[in-house]
């Protein structure tokens, strides 16, 4: 296979000879075997992109539910609701009134019911694109062989290496041990959760290079697209974006580098939401000083 979930079908030298000898024109047998490898072509390429996001890219958390804090919780990026917002006090609402600010979020808070426009045409807008990336990302097609991209591990996906690629769960997906996603920084992966998603205390999701100069995974490359509700256990470490139909509950101390975009509510408990790409590096430190001259003998 290739980056980005690419097929690549090859076809020995001798196999195109004998072919040559037997005769100039394709047999039906042959033209029905091109046609599948091309099929087979076209649905392993599915992940080839990232899904866009539109609108919903600039949150690390919207919902058109309410949102929910037990403090305190560190968030880095904006943060939106189309129904309410609490547990992020105290708030300070900008001159203009479009936003608030929060010492719990390295971004801005908005909260459609309380703020003035343009922010609840914006937040409409993002949701509504939210939905199209929902869709986008539920319908692409599985990835092949069906026998490693379809039900994996019959959901209990803990311990799994992910190339990259589109995988589909029919049922519910369990993290209940670190899941391993392997390839390179423009690879992309697309986990289409027909069910709910949970996960065990202190899950992870754990990135791993290939060793062939194309870097590691990243989280805005990875996505996850859940048909029910998505509840993660205490202590957890995830990556991607992920694209909930119903309901958001974090664990405890649970952490995110990536984003949640949820139809219905989001309940958080003191959690740490991360970078999505690795964050720019501290400026260096200033030589120190030189030391005073020696007194002279």
């Amino acid at each position: 296979s290739l980056a980005n979930g690419l097929m690549l079908l090859v076809i020995p030298k001798a196999t195109l000879r004998s072919s040559s000898r037997h005769s100039s024109r394709p047999t039906t047998a042959r033209r029905r075997g091109l046609a599948w490898s091309l099929v087979l072509l076209a649905l392993s390429s599915a992940a080839a992109t990232g899904v866009p996001l539109g609108g919903a890219e600039q949150f690390s958390i919207l919902a058109r539910g309410a949102i929910h804090n037990a403090p305190t919780s560190s968030i880095t990026g904006n943060v939106g609701s189309a129904s309410g917002i609490d547990g992020f006090q105290p708030l300070t609402a900008d001159a203009s009134n479009e936003f608030f600010t929060s010492s719990q979020i390295d971004g801005k808070l908005y909260r459609g019911t309380d703020n003035a426009e343009p922010t609840p045409t914006m937040l409409a807008s993002a949701l509504d694109d939210m939905d199209t990336a929902y869709t986008d990302a539920a319908s692409r097609a599985h990835s092949l062989p069906s026998s490693q991209y379809v039900d994996n591990m019959a959901g209990s996906i803990g311990g799994v290496t992910f190339v990259p690629g589109v995988y589909k769960w029919n049922t519910f997906v369990h993290v209940a041990s670190p899941v391993y996603v392997k390839g390179g920084k423009d690879d992309v992966w697309v986990f289409q959760v027909a069910g709910y998603m949970s996960t065990a205390a202190a899950a992870s999701v754990v990135f791993q290079g290939n060793d062939d100069g194309r870097g590691t995974p990243t989280s805005d490359n990875l996505f996850w697209v859940v048909g029910e509700y998505l509840v993660l256990g205490a202590s957890c470490n995830m990556h991607g974006t992920f694209l909930i139909a119903e309901y958001v509950t974090f664990g405890a101390a649970s952490s995110l580098a990536g984003r949640i975009l949820a139809r219905a509510a989001v309940t958080l408990d003191s959690n740490h939401f991360g970078y999505l790409s690795p964050p720019p590096s501290p400026p260096p430190s200033p030589p120190p000083p030189n030391p005073p001259p020696s007194p002279s003998a």
